[in-house]
């Protein structure tokens, strides 16, 4: 029996995200949750981020890791660094990079005001370097360094050229493809700079993409492991071209690589039967509660029920084109027809601003969209919906789904990636089923699947009651997420 199977793996992992402190979407909830779960099923996990202004404003204890700052280097300019260690409340230690040059600053990726930053690559190559020598100094063998999407890719193609004579040199190196919409294309001449050997960038080399740098081509090209979100998402990026943005060649040519693993969601903050953000607590054998979410979003919207129940479809969504929101505009007209309610959180494009706080005057008992971000109308509309709304043109894995399941909120979503995966969808003449998928993506499949789920919410209840039932039981737990992902490692350690 190796020593991994008995002692568990040691797991280094990249990123520029995490949960609770340091978020802008998905990336940030899977890092704060899974290495948890994957220290809860005996593995040994560290996570580097960049130590951000609103991290110091955060976090508890820290301990130095070496006495002298390090110069971490970017080209010829050595950048002053320090590192840390601290304790993340899920349970796993965090390594943090210090260099307040680079990230003490008001955004993650861009500033409010300004737009993004013209250094990031600066930044994620000091992050990459960083961690792979606080790895180091932490001491001891290495299982897995394991980078997450663009931001913390540039680590794989470092350890390979400068950190082999190192504890990392057996590590199995694994990349994460949130979202390949983010690949990280910049000119050749960055190569050097970066500390990467210019050798390596000859046409069809690891460091070369049509004339460019791609920085997740070269994570890819020196990965053991390929790891996207879904197994659709896995199938959709090695096979299609407008899901894998230009890098169909490269991943269907390390296929055997590749694993879809679906993620899961925080069970403790997103449990309708303890969530305090919501007007009456429930549970799939209780589900009284469910019916006072409802009543107080109505209240909130400033609707009454009226003498006709109407279902409420809610969404809770960035404003962006690959979530589809487009498409749901065109459909609304068809939607409200059916009688239904529409309830919408979110902001982003300010073109999709605009419409649906339009259409939202236009059909003022209809519709009520709050062109902010609030988390807690994010649990009042997840508790208090019949049914949550997703068109996605593509969607890795999705957690809105997850979460509006978990709430006995069945969702409405395009058949693509983590939605066909984690969604059972209701056949016609189903028993059983937890939501409702369609396709093509567009305003007239939209509204058609719509009209199919409120109707069988109206005039077959009982049915009904079975699909929330089924949905509210689902497991999407972390811990099953990460036994797979454990299972995954050591089939790459052997």
């Amino acid at each position: 029996m190796s020593t991994v199977e008995t002692r568990g793996p040691r797991i280094l992992m990249i990123t520029a995200e995490l949960a609770p402190w340091a978020k802008v979407g998905g990336l940030g909830d899977v890092l704060g949750a899974l290495p948890g779960a994957l220290n809860e099923e005996g593995a040994d996990t560290y996570v580097a981020i960049p130590y951000y202004n609103h991290l110091k404003d955060q976090l508890g204890e820290e301990t130095p890791l070496h006495s002298r700052p390090l110069f971490v280097h970017w080209d010829h300019h050595g950048m002053k660094v320090e590192l840390r260690l601290a304790e993340h409340p899920n349970g796993f230690k965090l390594l943090l990079i210090d260099c307040p040059s680079l990230y003490a600053r008001n955004g993650i990726y861009h500033d409010p005001q300004s737009g993004e930053y013209g250094d990031n690559l600066v930044r994620w190559t000091i992050l990459c370097k960083a961690a792979l020598m606080g790895a180091c100094l932490i001491g001891g063998e290495w299982d897995v360094v394991h980078a997450h999407d663009m931001h913390a890719a540039l680590s794989l193609p470092l350890l390979c050229e400068h950190f082999m004579l190192t504890p990392l040199r057996n590590a199995a190196r694994v990349v994460s493809i949130h979202n390949l919409a983010y690949q990280g294309h910049f000119p050749l001449s960055v190569i050097p700079q970066i500390g990467l050997d210019p050798k390596k960038a000859h046409t069809k080399g690891p460091y070369e993409f049509y004339g460019h740098f791609n920085i997740m081509k070269s994570a890819i090209e020196m990965a053991h492991g390929i790891h996207t979100v879904s197994p659709t998402y896995a199938h959709e990026i090695v096979s299609q071209e407008d899901k894998s943005f230009g890098m169909k060649g490269v991943l269907s040519h390390h296929k055997r690589r590749v694993r879809g693993i679906v993620n899961g969601i925080d069970t403790k903050v997103w449990d309708p039967e303890t969530d305090p953000l919501i007007a009456a607590n429930y549970s799939a054998d209780d589900r009284k509660g469910k019916e006072a979410c409802r009543a107080q979003l109505l209240k909130d919207c400033g609707w009454t029920e009226g003498d006709e129940r109407r279902p409420i479809i809610g969404l809770v969504s960035r404003l962006a084109h690959q979530k589809g929101i487009d498409i749901l505009y065109r459909s609304i007209p068809q939607i409200v027809s059916t009688g239904a309610r529409l309830v919408f959180l979110g902001s982003g494009d300010p073109t999709l601003e605009r419409a649906l706080s339009d259409a939202s005057h236009r059909w003022p008992d209809m519709m009520h969209a709050r062109i902010t971000f609030s988390e807690e109308w994010a649990h009042k509309i997840y508790a208090g919906s019949d049914m949550f709304i997703m068109p996605s043109r593509f969607e890795p894995c999705g957690l809105s789904q997850l979460y509006s399941m978990r709430y006995g909120t069945l969702p409405i979503a395009h058949a693509t990636g983590g939605l066909v995966d984690t969604i059972q969808h209701v056949h016609d003449n189903a028993e059983h089923g937890t939501g409702f998928l369609y396709a093509p993506n567009d305003a007239g499949s939209l509204a058609k699947i719509v009209k199919k789920a409120c109707w069988i919410w109206r005039e077959r209840p009982e049915l009904w009651d079975v699909f929330v039932d089924d949905a509210m039981r689902s497991d999407f737990s972390w811990q099953k997420s990460a036994r797979e992902c454990l299972n995954w490692y050591r089939e790459m350690l052997g």
